[in-house]
């Protein structure tokens, strides 16, 4: 994981469309909690002059400008276009953010994280649990749904 984040560009992606980005998303911040559980603080390192909280407040901020609006992914050409702000799916969701806001509540990343579940929540009023098949589980259940 610490070699895959030092592919992180200037502008906190590590892949170059926002679907794609969000995909590495759910796999990042759930490999990163077993990491801070087994005591490897991994959101403090940097990468390419990036902590691992500025790369998920920089894609945090790009979900939030991309919407609902529906996208491709360059991670599979045949994959129809898909609104990440949604809290269930197989890889096209937001799921990984309660694991994220269980252990980070207070901090600058923090608020654009908040933003973000704030959005999907009041302004596209998806009130569904955060489930991510890929990921294999319910992370509104395991990790909380309130802030």
């Amino acid at each position: 994981m610490m070699s895959f984040l030092n592919i992180t560009k200037k502008n906190g992606k590590i892949a170059n469309d926002g679907r794609n980005n969000n995909e590495v998303m759910h796999h990042l911040i759930q490999g990163a909690e077993v990491l801070e559980l087994n005591g490897i603080k991994i959101y403090s390192k940097v990468f390419n002059d990036l902590t691992l909280h500025e790369i998920v407040k920089s894609h945090a901020k790009n979900v939030l400008d991309v919407g609902n609006k529906k996208t491709k992914t360059s991670g599979n050409m045949y994959d129809p276009a898909r609104s990440i702000m949604r809290s269930q799916g197989y890889g096209t969701h937001i799921a990984w953010v309660p694991i994220y806001l269980k252990r980070f509540k207070n901090n600058e990343s923090s608020n654009a994280v908040i933003e973000l579940r704030q959005a999907l929540r009041e302004k596209y009023r998806d009130r569904k649990p955060f489930f991510g098949q890929q990921i294999a589980i319910n992370t509104s259940c395991y990790y909380g749904d309130k802030i």
